[in-house]
């Protein structure tokens, strides 16, 4: 069964519960016994109640997954009852609405015969949502370690198939930590051309939005003027007809005078003249017209030659005058598109030089925008008050020791380097996975007692430094030691 609203194409499936049982599968029947079959029975009692025993445990099983099974399709028909049950809410809050406007507009459509003669104000400016993004702004500056990511992670996924997308980053990050200084430059460089690139978009975006945003407080400020007008204006012309509506009635909508008349055709032209002959029989009139017509239809094509030449030269003259009236439209249109075009550019210069009159006689927004301009320097003072505080935390807090990977490729990648001094920093990093992977356990021993070690001493740093500042709340703590800890842990997966 469904449930169709009114108001729309909204189809909620509505699930019985006889449909869930029927749809749930049956639990398996127990084997009918051995003499209804016509097959032997069993030689001893034993090997027949393991047979029973095993069908019980069978049939137990599938009655519990059948159970399981029933459980979950009665979740879901409460899950779809619910949100029927929403559904059917929202839609009758619109339906209220709607009732509630179409009463509006029937109190509206009793006011017989008011037209006020208002011409119409322009699209009201809206407020553009802070939430919402600007594609017109620039994109952020990319970091020097997203460029070696971007570089790195199609060899690191080649290198690691099985890595999920969060390994493949622990990878990336234990990449970057033992990076030599030649290659992190090359990072360097590219982020610092970024950062000016972002910049000086920023600067060319921030002048055309300065721009927009004046722009739009006119226009604002414009119409805000134009409906008080407007207000006053509907409020006199509905008070002249109130004193009128009795005298007043609806008038028929005309249609253009200037449009040519259609062309007629043959059979009218032929109509035309059998009325006027036949005028004195005083035929009803529809039977002249039943009667006018047999006779059209049984008149010979000679006969019909004069009417549809009439015919033609009318079809001409049509044809003719809509060549002039289309023309004439046209031009009339680019007319009021050009006028429309003029009134927007006319409203706009309005617009600026009421609010720069207002901006003259006001200082309010003058004030205004000199405190947004100092609350802009106390974010950005506060801003970089934060940044220097984080800084000093991560300064000041102890840095999680790498993994015996870490360890060993530090000393690993110095003699690669001697060995192969042309390889590419990707080559080396490459040649210490496998290296690593070949590295036996006693001679993996050291690096990771040194990493214990160091980790044991890196615990007692962390306590210590908790205890020395308690400004800092935990949470911070917590997540600077998260992060260390993923970046660590990236160099024990390779092992």
């Amino acid at each position: 069964m469904s449930f169709v609203h009114a108001a729309g194409n909204l189809m909620v499936p509505r699930i019985s519960h006889q449909t869930l049982i029927d749809n749930v599968p049956k639990p398996t029947r127990l084997p009918p016994a051995r003499h209804q079959t016509g097959m032997p029975p069993r030689r001893t009692a034993k090997a027949s109640a393991a047979v029973v025993d095993e069908n019980a445990s069978v049939d137990f099983t599938q009655l519990k997954k059948v159970q399981q099974e029933r459980d979950v399709l009665a979740d879901q028909n409460s899950s779809l009852a619910n949100q029927l049950a929403a559904l059917t809410e929202k839609l009758s809050q619109v339906e209220l609405k709607n009732e509630g406007q179409k009463k509006k507009i029937d109190s509206l459509k009793k006011t017989k015969g008011f037209e006020p003669q208002i011409a119409a104000l322009p699209t009201q400016v809206s407020a553009q949502d802070g939430k919402k993004e600007d594609d017109n702004k620039p994109k952020r500056a990319i970091t020097a370690y997203l460029y070696f990511s971007n570089a790195h992670r199609e060899q690191t996924r080649e290198e690691n198939p099985a890595a999920t997308f969060g390994e493949v980053q622990k990878l990336l990050s234990e990449k970057w930590k033992v990076v030599t200084p030649e290659e992190q430059a090359t990072f360097e460089e590219l982020a610092a051309k970024d950062a000016l690139r972002y910049k000086a978009e920023m600067e060319e975006y921030n002048k055309v939005q300065a721009t927009l945003n004046h722009e739009k407080s006119a226009l604002e400020l414009l119409q805000r003027q134009q409906e008080q007008e407007l207000a006053l204006e509907l409020l006199r012309q509905y008070q002249a007809h109130q004193q009128e509506v009795e005298q007043l009635k609806p008038n028929k909508k005309e249609e253009d005078p200037d449009k040519p008349k259609r062309a007629q055709t043959a059979f009218l032209f032929y109509s035309t003249q059998r009325r006027k002959e036949l005028a004195e029989k005083k035929i009803p009139f529809g039977e002249l017209a039943k009667q006018i017509g047999e006779e059209w239809t049984k008149l010979s094509d000679k006969k019909k030659k004069p009417f549809e030449a009439l015919a033609e030269k009318e079809a001409a003259r049509y044809a003719e005058e809509m060549v002039v009236y289309t023309e004439k439209k046209q031009a009339e249109q680019e007319v009021a598109k050009q006028e429309a075009a003029e009134a927007q550019a006319t409203m706009l210069t309005e617009a600026l030089k009421l609010a720069d009159e207002k901006n003259k006689s006001d200082t309010m927004l003058t004030e205004a925008a000199q405190l947004l301009k100092q609350k802009e320097k106390d974010d950005l003072a506060l801003k970089k008050e934060q940044r220097a505080q984080k800084k000093a935390i991560k300064d000041a807090h102890p840095k999680r020791p790498g993994s015996a990977y870490v360890l060993w490729g530090q000393e690993e990648r110095v003699n690669i380097k001697k060995e192969f001094p042309e390889l590419p920093s990707a080559e080396v990093t490459k040649m210490l996975n496998e290296r690593w992977k070949a590295v036996p356990e006693d001679k993996r021993a050291p690096y990771q007692e040194k990493a214990m070690n160091s980790m044991a001493q890196y615990h007692v740093d962390m306590a210590k430094f908790v205890s020395e500042n308690p400004e800092i709340s935990i949470q911070q703590t917590i997540a600077d030691d998260g992060a260390n800890n993923d970046t660590a842990s990236s160099g024990a997966s390779v092992s």
